[in-house]
């Protein structure tokens, strides 16, 4: 119940079980239209499963740098999101917000593909 609940308040996340669901379910289907066909292995769930996981962690690591070699710009970047900053429109607010952490993000997800 809660679950539903959930899922009605914040209906982004409902792709994720009707993902897994569709997931669980597609070898009989797919037997269904082809009874040759193989089913997945479930070693395919790493993948995605990993992603999320760098994905995470090199959103902290980027964070965690703009506080620590830019403590003023952290701290703008804070006022910004909490709206203190009145000089500036919120669509600018945004970009600048975006422009500096997405060029941290990619110079940090191209760092470690280099490395790889």
């Amino acid at each position: 119940m809660k679950l539903l609940r959930f899922l009605k308040r914040y209906s982004e996340f409902l792709s994720i079980p009707l993902g897994l669901l569709l997931l669980w379910y597609s070898p009989g289907l797919l037997r269904l239209i082809d009874p040759t066909a193989a089913a997945f292995d479930w070693g395919v769930l790493q993948i995605p499963i990993l992603a999320i996981v760098f994905l995470f962690v090199f959103t902290g690591i980027v964070w965690l740098y703009i506080r620590i070699t830019f403590p003023k710009g952290y701290k703008l970047l804070d006022d910004l999101f909490q709206n203190k900053n009145k000089e500036l429109t919120q669509w600018q607010r945004s970009k600048l917000v975006l422009s500096l952490f997405l060029s941290l993000l990619f110079a940090l997800v191209f760092l470690a593909s280099a490395i790889g």
